[in-house]
């Protein structure tokens, strides 16, 4: 979309599109808790919509996990060897080695939410879920004639 959505009665005007519509009154819903007032979301709920530049879906400009974890290891390797020939200079007899931590072990952390803001997040998460099953249904669903229009 080209203009800022300056108040959520705009939404509507802004697309036809009723999924976009939901999380753009989900960001101008969470703009106003205190949790989330510092993000400021209700200026930028007009992007939700935007689909990207074609540079975005390029393979020469796409990013993924693998790589960036690859490319993690590799300079925090740079750095390590760094300071192994800064402790050579220095006279230090043992190769200074900082190892890249990788956690492959996951556990059970807890159960709900951490606190209420997350709580009510997961509540208009819930209500544009049914707002776009709606949405879906109504636009599958066959034209039928009302009343005794039946032909």
């Amino acid at each position: 979309m080209d203009e800022r959505v300056t108040h959520p009665s705009q939404i509507n005007l802004r697309t036809n599109n009723a999924h976009v519509r939901s999380l753009m009154r989900a960001a101008w819903r969470l703009g106003v808790l205190p949790e989330f007032k510092g993000l400021n979301l209700w200026r930028w709920c007009h992007m939700l919509g935007f689909r990207g530049h074609n540079t975005t879906a390029s393979r020469l400009f796409s990013v993924t996990r693998g790589g960036l974890a690859r490319e993690r290891e590799a300079y925090r390797e740079a750095q390590n060897r760094k300071r192994q020939s800064k402790a050579k200079r220095k006279g230090a007899d043992k190769p200074v080695e900082v190892p890249t931590v990788t956690e492959k072990n996951w556990r059970y952390q807890r159960r709900g939410y951490h606190n209420e803001g997350m709580a009510a997040y997961a509540g208009m998460l819930r209500e544009s879920i049914e707002e776009n099953r709606q949405a879906a249904k109504d636009a599958l669903a066959p034209t039928r004639p009302r009343g005794g229009d039946a032909a």
